[in-house]
């Protein structure tokens, strides 16, 4: 079970499972608690949210680049079958994977910074839904991050280049097979016509 397959597809087991708990608990308790009104709750889900919101991006940013290596991975065995055999071992997958979720979770490290709760002051001697609010924190809302880190950098990385590394590796994989096809195709055509 330890090869390399199985290794990617549970770690993107992983990673989207961790993504699915990570958006319910973000946008689905939001309305058991206020359906149940427990206030108590609410400062729970806001405490967590933060770290939520955190591990949601590093899942999403996991996922993405786990279906890439799986797609480098499928590339090398196509296109290069030699190369394949000997790198694309289980000790490899298990470094490609240590690299995917080292870099998911240092790429979206800012996120655990970039909301904060504010206590309203002026409620501080009752216990309510004013009490507490979740805001964009300093980081969130500076213009140089926002620039170049959530617009530009993670479009970048979370758009731009998954989705050219899969179209074009994906295209590749897809032309060789088609030709192999073909050329297995002609050579029983030739066999055919020869017998």
């Amino acid at each position: 079970m330890r090869n390399p397959n199985n290794m990617f597809l549970t770690t993107l087991a992983i990673f989207d499972t961790c993504l699915l708990l990570t958006a319910f608990s973000i946008y689905g308790m939001e309305y058991i608690i206020e359906y149940l009104e427990a206030i108590n709750l609410y400062i729970v889900w806001l405490t967590y949210l933060r770290f939520a919101f955190a591990l949601s991006h590093i899942s999403q940013t996991g996922s993405v680049y786990t279906t890439v290596a799986v797609t480098v991975e499928r590339f090398l065995a196509v296109c290069y079958p030699r190369v394949s055999k000997r790198f694309c071992t289980s000790r490899n997958t298990a470094y490609s994977i240590v690299g995917v979720i080292a870099f998911a979770v240092l790429f979206n490290s800012t996120k655990f910074f970039e909301v904060e709760i504010i206590s309203e002051p002026d409620c501080s001697q009752t216990l309510d839904w004013q009490s507490f609010h979740l805001f964009p924190s300093d980081l969130a809302k500076h213009p140089a991050y926002t620039e170049i880190y959530s617009l530009w950098l993670t479009n970048v990385v979370m758009v731009f280049f998954p989705f050219l590394m899969l179209f074009t590796l994906n295209a590749i994989i897809a032309y060789t097979i088609r030709k192999s096809l073909k050329t297995i195709a002609n050579r029983k055509h030739t066999e055919y016509d020869f017998s």
